[in-house]
């Protein structure tokens, strides 16, 4: 769960920098949502069905990927 909520936003921390790295002070402005439950604590099945959802979305991008590469690959012979 933690790796693909901070995925994106280390991504958006270093698409603009020339580094490329991500130093301590902009890590300190990055906040990890967790998913609580009715009693205030930490919902682990909420984390498991989010990263669930995470990678059906995953796995149709990747098809829908190599259908795309599939399709470019493709000579069509015209006589």
């Amino acid at each position: 769960y933690i790796i693909k909520v901070l995925q994106p936003q280390f991504y958006d921390k270093v698409k603009n920098s020339a580094n490329k790295k991500l130093g301590n002070n902009q890590m300190t402005d990055i906040v990890v949502p967790l998913p609580i439950d009715e009693y205030g604590d930490i919902d682990f099945n909420a984390q498991i069905e989010i990263v669930n959802k995470y990678q059906i979305v995953e796995k149709l991008k990747n098809e829908l990927v190599s259908k795309i590469n599939e399709l470019i690959d493709t000579q069509i012979k015209f006589n």
